[in-house]
């Protein structure tokens, strides 16, 4: 059998994207349960996974796991949540099925013996965006939820229906490893009505400003955002759709951690909840 010339070898190598991949799947519940998946690949071979319920006003459960990937499946999701279920001493167990429209995600983690899944059969585009981090496409659809552990609150309901809320990155466009965000917020937001909102917003940063919102049955972007965030609640505004809410944080769940120029980083998840349920993601 001939084998490759070494020129053969490093075109494919360069004609291979290198960088990094996230993509995150979050359900937003009508009646105000949260549940947000990430994962973060690079082409060198690392990923993490983090997930978090929400329920009753409060973060019921946090997982997080750093595992090893083949390189060149790096922007592939199904093939590394694969690789994520086959790692020992991972701290969940999750299933990806994801075929034209239609999402199953299946979760299952130490705290939840029950396997939580959630399907969205009707799954659209929402639009893209372009970032200094790079590229993303938002998507959305109803979806249901089953499986889910019962709420401590007499009368909340466990399971039910809500939207899924997706972020992906392109698959032949990784987004940079290393980036300064500011302070930076990445919110999900949904209400029983079909109104939805997932926006961008850092203060000390250009360029990251964008919300994609579905209002009333239309769909819009806009760069112009409001996004403030206080001790208590989350003040928004997209002035070019007629859009404020302030919403209320139920839970924070904080990390910390460093940023490329080397200054501490305080990473927060918000669950929210009042005008409109989700969560968002802040760096400080």
């Amino acid at each position: 059998m001939r084998r490759p010339s070494l020129l053969c070898l490093l075109l494919l190598a360069c004609s291979s994207p290198r960088g990094l991949w996230r993509d995150q799947l979050v359900f937003v519940g009508d009646h105000g349960m949260v549940v947000p998946l990430g994962l973060v690949r690079e082409t060198p071979g690392s990923a993490e996974a983090k997930g978090w319920l929400g329920q009753d006003g409060v973060w019921r459960s946090v997982f997080y796991d750093r595992f090893a990937i083949r390189g060149q499946d790096a922007p592939d999701l199904g093939a590394s949540v694969a690789a994520w279920s086959r790692w020992p001493d991972r701290s969940a167990y999750v299933s990806l099925a994801r075929k034209d429209r239609e999402i199953d995600l299946r979760v299952r983690t130490r705290s939840a013996p029950e396997s939580m899944t959630i399907r969205a059969r009707a799954i659209r585009r929402l639009g893209d965006s372009r970032d200094p981090e790079g590229s993303s496409l938002w998507s959305a659809g109803r979806a249901e939820i089953r499986g889910v552990p019962r709420a401590r609150r007499e009368g909340t309901l466990a399971d039910g229906s809500g939207w899924l809320l997706v972020e992906q990155t392109p698959a032949d466009r990784p987004k940079r490893p290393l980036v300064e965000y500011g302070d930076y917020v990445l919110a999900f937001l949904a209400r029983k009505d079909g109104d939805l909102v997932i926006l961008k917003r850092s203060r000390k940063r250009g360029g990251f400003d964008f919300a994609v919102a579905r209002l009333d049955g239309r769909v819009a972007k806009t760069r112009r955002v409001v996004a403030d965030v206080g001790q208590d609640h989350l003040s928004l505004a997209l002035p070019d759709e007629g859009l404020r809410a302030r919403l209320d944080i139920r839970d924070r769940d904080e990390s910390h951690g460093v940023a490329p120029n080397g200054r501490a980083v305080t990473y927060e998840t918000l669950l929210l909840g009042g005008d409109l349920n989700g969560v968002a993601m802040v760096i400080r």
